[in-house]
């Protein structure tokens, strides 16, 4: 009896998880870092992706491209993080006349795209013109400062208009200085008020959001990864440079308090916590960024230590060096 073919989703789903098995398996062997692992998985989630793409939406690749932002863009997947992405597009595709806003022929590729990367869980992509991701980039409302901060990740996908994203980036730089520090402060300023009681709770609550110490959110939690994100965030916001070889060099001289010492320690703390998170996603079988007491006897022997105790001193060294650091940059 023959075997009965597999399905596009079916065979796309495979090819991810086998790609999370063989990275999850060379990163425990040492034959690779955790930064190699997640650019890997990101060049791999990046050619999927714009596969797809082009199968739904290949008649307009000369209007249009994929931006990848967020985790996507700074290529710092981890197994079961989102695709942060969005379309750039022309505004020749507007149609005011249309029931959709759009172009016909246009909006019903993209429906047939969202179908397709929701069929395969990779998500919903947004769209935007030029001017509507300028104007994300530079508006002061609470719900689009994530649009900013994910907008100063954003990185060229390889499929679609590179001319789309360079006339994005002219326009985004020539936004007031001004508008991009205040929206990293008040960025701080969420980040800053949604911890700063988190060491003082003694245990955790299922009615909030907030993470004890004791079992800590390695991402958004106080001195966590967003934490060391909000620190890069703010030096492209004062400097407008978005190279971090040009960012370190310019640290010396903007920031006499700052040593080498004190800024490849932070470095060292971000690498540690990234590769926490990754071995968390793997054990967890999802996107998970909580360090649960249940799983941290597991993690610490993942990562090669003898205890808990000492595993966990790692996790509470990062919080005051990234929170410094942030400081710095951002008061």
């Amino acid at each position: 009896m023959s075997v009965p073919a597999k399905s596009a989703t079916e065979t796309i789903q495979a090819r991810i998880n086998e790609n999370s098995f063989k990275l999850d398996k060379a990163l425990k062997a040492g034959d690779i870092t955790v930064t190699d692992a997640m650019k890997q998985r990101t060049t791999f989630m990046d050619a999927i992706i714009a596969d797809i793409a082009q199968e739904h939406l290949g008649a307009f690749a000369q209007d249009s491209t994929l931006i990848f932002t967020g985790s996507s863009g700074r290529q710092e997947l981890c197994p079961y993080s989102d695709n942060d992405f969005f379309l750039l597009f022309d505004d020749k595709f507007i149609d005011n006349e249309s029931p959709g806003g759009l172009d016909i022929a246009f909006q019903t590729a993209l429906e047939s795209l969202n179908r397709a990367l929701s069929d395969h869980n990779i998500g919903r992509i947004s769209i935007r013109t030029i001017e509507e991701a300028t104007h994300a980039a530079c508006d002061l409302r609470d719900k689009n400062k994530e649009i900013h901060t994910q907008l100063l990740d954003r990185r060229f996908s390889g499929w679609g208009s590179k001319d789309l994203l360079d006339r994005l980036n002219a326009q985004i730089e020539q936004l007031d200085d001004q508008e991009n520090i205040t929206l990293i402060e008040k960025k701080f300023d969420d980040y800053d008020h949604d911890n700063k009681t988190t060491s003082a709770i003694p245990s955790s609550s299922a009615t909030s959001k907030r993470v004890t110490v004791l079992e800590p959110n390695i991402k958004n939690g106080y001195g966590g990864l967003r934490g060391y994100h909000t620190m890069r965030w703010s030096e492209q916001a004062f400097y407008n440079l978005r190279d971090h070889d040009k960012i370190t060099a310019y640290k010396a001289e903007k920031h006499k308090t700052l040593s080498d010492r004190d800024l490849q320690s932070a470095d060292d703390a971000y690498l540690f916590l990234l590769t926490v998170r990754y071995h968390l996603h793997m054990l967890s079988g999802k996107e998970d960024d909580v360090l649960a007491s249940h799983l941290q006897p597991k993690l610490a022997e993942i990562m090669g230590f003898n205890g808990v105790e000492d595993f966990m001193k790692l996790i509470f060294k990062p919080v005051t060096r990234f929170l410094t650091l942030v400081k710095l940059f951002v008061l």
